[in-house]
């Protein structure tokens, strides 16, 4: 019997892709039903469905590109990506080497899109998009107005337009024929994603204000939904028409109608979602892990691979600056037992912090379909080297976050710039890419470019474990608000 919650079917583990040797950044559906990821591993990865039982193969594995591939798309049998080392590839998937290398941008190439003519767009840190033209591989339009990182960018139906998102907080409608793009406000923070919505003849976006907006192609807001306190990096639509968001606070939620209908925890932050055309969801997971979910039974994976994914993701240590709801510090002392559990939750995805039989605090998600709390993990102390939140004491050990400009982060670094001047304030949380982070460092504090990879180290090292980044995490920082962990970059 498939779950039903509110009018829609409940989506389970189906199969889980696994290959890549660090995090997946980016994942795309084909109309084949393949699906496509790309990785840190610096790969592109094809997997088609099992030719026999469940799950799916790897087909493909693309490799050409010279650094992380975080972007990746597929369609009209087009596969392309997007990389830090600043090019655009369009792959032969059947000999599994490059097409076509595109360059042109001068930074990161943070989103790529395929459009229904097979028109290639991509977006860059370099704050434009850029629309690649048949006719050499540098022939393109590019198109400027953004003032920060273009982070997603979206081709609209019947090549009516192109649709942009950005750091500056900003989307922009491109219409063509030298017109001056609509701007469009609301989001109060880096806008990430974009997808259009089936039925509306509009999209959606979300951001690291951690909302999901709806949109008409005139401009109007529709729609406005809060979805999480952190940071909201992807959306998909169905085609039956709900809408799938994935962000830093390792949920997957569907929507219908505007409300919140499943949440999926996951073991790892989720860069991206994408939804198949047999109305699967697929995952891009900082574990290096890419999942499809599936309402259809006879699609879902085996009971003990479920139970694999549920144990992972009850496992994981959660600090308390990433509980939803928590403001200030975690009386553990105080807590309500696991009895608590049986008070049934008020609606879908609401959080219930209860101290287990060892005294440890539990963090538990309400699931409306399973009418049950489900673990998500044990929230743990500062990050920093505050209390672990172990068990109880005669205190009653508080679990606190970090302050940066009134929001809450797991480090708040010193970074030293010059010998006499105050130091700067780098926030960071666990999961973050910190090569994202150290970016935006720089704009915020208009350092030169030359900064960015002696910055994204010293985050990576000095966050440790916390850091999503490639290679072995780094020792972690004792003590990263003193001038002993500071790090002094070099002279311009």
């Amino acid at each position: 019997r498939v779950h039903r919650t509110r009018g829609m079917p409940f989506y389970a583990l189906s199969a889980e892709l696994r290959g890549h040797e660090q995090d997946v950044r980016s994942v795309a559906a084909a109309p084949t039903g393949e699906v496509v990821t790309a990785s840190r591993d610096a790969s592109v990865r094809v997997w088609a469905p099992a030719a026999s039982g469940p799950g799916y193969e790897c087909r493909r594995t693309l490799l050409g590109h010279s650094h992380y591939v975080g972007a990746v798309a597929a369609a009209g049998g087009a596969v392309v990506s997007g990389s830090n080392d600043k090019h655009v590839i369009v792959w032969d998937t059947d000999a599994g080497a490059p097409a076509r290398v595109l360059e042109g941008h001068t930074d990161v190439v943070s989103c790529v899109a395929v459009g229904d003519a097979g028109t290639l767009v991509s977006g860059s840190w370099d704050k434009t998009v850029r629309i690649w033209r048949e006719g050499g591989a540098g022939a393109c339009e590019e198109l400027k107005g953004h003032e920060q990182a273009v982070w997603a960018v979206l081709p609209l139906p019947g090549e009516a337009g192109i649709v942009s998102a950005s750091g500056d907080k900003t989307i922009r409608i491109w219409r063509g024929g030298g017109a001056a793009p609509e701007t469009l406000t609301g989001h109060t923070d880096v806008v990430r994603g974009l997808c259009l919505v089936p039925g509306l003849g509009g999209f959606a976006s979300t951001s690291n204000d951690g909302s999901l907006r709806v949109w008409t192609l005139d401009g109007a807001c529709v729609l406005a939904v809060p979805v999480s306190e952190s940071f909201v990096y992807s959306v998909a639509a169905l085609p039956s028409g709900e809408l799938a968001t994935a962000g830093e606070d390792r949920m997957l939620r569907i929507y219908k109608d505007g409300a919140c209908a499943q949440t999926v925890p996951h073991p790892s932050p989720i860069w991206g979602v994408a939804a198949l055309p047999n109305g699967d969801l697929v995952t891009a997971c900082a574990d290096g892990v890419a999942r499809v979910f599936t309402a259809d039974e006879a699609r879902r994976a085996p009971a003990e691979v479920a139970a694999v994914f549920d144990a992972e993701v009850s496992s994981q240590a959660i600090p308390a600056t990433e509980v939803p709801g928590q403001v200030g510090g975690v009386d553990v002392a105080n807590l309500p037992d696991e009895s608590a559990l049986a008070t049934p939750g008020a609606k879908e995805g609401q959080y219930k912090i209860v101290r287990d039989g060892s005294g440890s605090p539990c963090l538990y998600t309400w699931s409306v379909a399973e009418a049950q709390w489900n673990k998500v993990g044990q929230v743990v102390g500062d990050p920093n080297g505050g209390g672990a939140g172990a068990g109880p004491s005669a205190a009653g050990p508080s679990l606190g976050p970090k302050t940066h400009k009134g929001k809450q982060y797991d480090f708040v670094f010193d970074v030293d710039i010059a010998e006499g001047q105050p130091p700067l304030q780098l926030p960071y949380n666990r999961g973050q890419d910190p090569w994202m982070v150290a970016q935006q460092f720089l704009w915020d504090n208009d350092l030169p470019q030359s900064y960015l990879e002696q910055t994204a180290s010293f985050i990576t090292q000095n966050a440790g474990a916390a850091a999503v980044a490639g290679g072995a995490p780094g020792p972690r920082n004792a003590d990263p608000f003193t001038a002993g962990g500071a790090y002094v970059p070099p002279p311009p």
